[in-house]
């Protein structure tokens, strides 16, 4: 008697890890590593989170996520489906903008007047090279961002600006040092 042989397929599966990604407000991107043994989709549940829309067996999902402008944490879900299986969902968790600017002590630096109206001046002691100054508005734009000579005082035209409070960002040594600033009426 000669018997017959029938072949079955294996059982699907899917499993996405790590279950969530944290990562900061900047634009970027990150992944999740698919076990599967078939074709998959996947789908995000908000714009500003993009997705790899496809795949088939084992691989990366990337994610592609923009900028969070807001002071708010954001999570995007992410959907991954196997015909004929329970879809499996991830987040992504993106950290809220920082509005504030850390102050560093590097260097002995002097803003005056401070507040100030139409002019301020930045002023170094002899052992320290100013290269770059940025002023940045409390939303985080930057309002001006200048190369200067390696020099140990520069001042700035700020009285076209709307009064209240700013950072300055200065360059020197090349560390980033952050001051603030007080526009006053």
């Amino acid at each position: 008697m000669v018997g017959s042989f029938v072949a079955t397929a294996p059982a699907k599966t899917l499993a996405i890890t790590p279950p969530s990604q944290s990562v900061s407000a900047s634009a970027g991107t990150t992944d999740f590593s698919v076990t599967s043994n078939s074709d998959w989709t996947a789908s995000s549940d908000v714009i500003w989170c993009t997705v790899t829309s496809s795949g088939s067996g084992n691989g990366n999902l990337i994610t592609t996520y923009d900028e969070n402008s807001s002071n708010s944490l954001r999570t995007a879900t992410i959907t991954v489906s196997v015909s004929g299986l329970t879809p499996v969902t991830v987040q992504v968790i993106q950290d809220g903008s920082t509005v504030g600017i850390p102050e560093s002590d590097a260097g002995s630096i002097h803003l005056f007047p401070n507040p100030a109206r139409d002019v301020v001046k930045i002023s170094l002691d002899n052992s320290s090279d100013l290269t770059r100054v940025s002023l940045i508005d409390l939303t985080g734009k930057t309002i001006f961002d200048r190369s200067v000579p390696k020099i140990n005082e520069i001042t700035l035209n700020v009285g076209d600006l709307p009064r209240g409070y700013y950072f300055i960002r200065i360059l020197l040594n090349n560390e980033m040092v952050n001051r603030r600033l007080i526009l006053a009426e």
